[in-house]
C-alpha cells in the first residue's frame, strides 16, 4: 500500500514522467548525433573532390556548428539527470552557437534582410554578456562559499573546549 501511495503522489509521478521523457529525448539525440557525425565524415569525400575551396567548406563549417548545437542540447539533458535541474549556461551556449551559425549563413550566402542580421548581432552581444556575467557571478559565489567555510573553521578552532 505504501509503494502504491508513493506512485500516486503527483510530485513523484511528475518526476518519473519527466525522467522518462528526457531519457527518450536523450536516446533520440544520441541517434541523431551518431547519424550527423557519420554524414559529416561521409561528406568529406565531396570536400576533397571539389575544385572550389569556399563552396564545400561552407557546408562543412555549418554542419559542424549544427552538430555542436546538438551536443550542447544533449549535454543539457545529461546535466538534468545528474542535478535534476536544467543548467541555463548550456542552453545559452547552444543559443550563442545557433545565432553564430545563422550569422555565418547570412554572411556566406549573402541572402536575407540586413536588419535581421543586426538584430542577431545584438542578440549575440547580449547573450555573450549574459554568459560572461554568469561566469563572474559563479566565481563570486565560489569565493563567498570558501570565505564562509574558512570563517566556520576559524570559529570552531577558537571556541573554548
Amino acid at each position: 500500500m505504501h509503494s502504491l501511495k508513493k506512485y500516486l503522489d503527483p510530485y513523484h509521478l511528475f518526476d518519473a514522467v519527466v525522467g522518462v521523457v528526457f531519457r527518450i529525448i536523450l536516446i533520440f539525440f544520441i541517434i541523431v548525433l551518431i547519424t550527423a557525425t557519420l554524414k559529416l565524415f561521409w561528406g568529406l569525400g565531396a570536400l576533397f573532390q571539389s575544385k572550389a575551396v569556399t563552396g564545400s567548406y561552407k557546408t562543412v563549417i555549418l554542419d559542424i556548428f549544427t552538430l555542436y548545437i546538438l551536443v550542447e542540447i544533449a549535454r543539457t539533458l545529461v546535466e538534468f539527470f545528474h542535478t535534476h535541474r536544467l543548467k541555463i549556461s548550456y542552453v545559452v551556449d547552444a543559443v550563442i552557437v545557433f545565432v553564430l551559425r545563422d550569422i555565418m549563413m547570412f554572411l556566406y550566402m549573402k541572402e536575407g534582410d540586413i536588419k535581421l542580421l543586426y538584430a542577431k548581432a545584438v542578440l549575440l552581444v547580449v547573450l555573450a554578456g549574459l554568459r560572461t556575467a554568469a561566469i563572474f557571478s559563479f566565481k563570486q559565489e565560489i569565493l563567498m562559499c570558501e570565505k564562509v567555510d574558512l570563517e566556520t573553521v576559524d570559529s570552531q578552532q577558537e571556541a573554548p573546549k
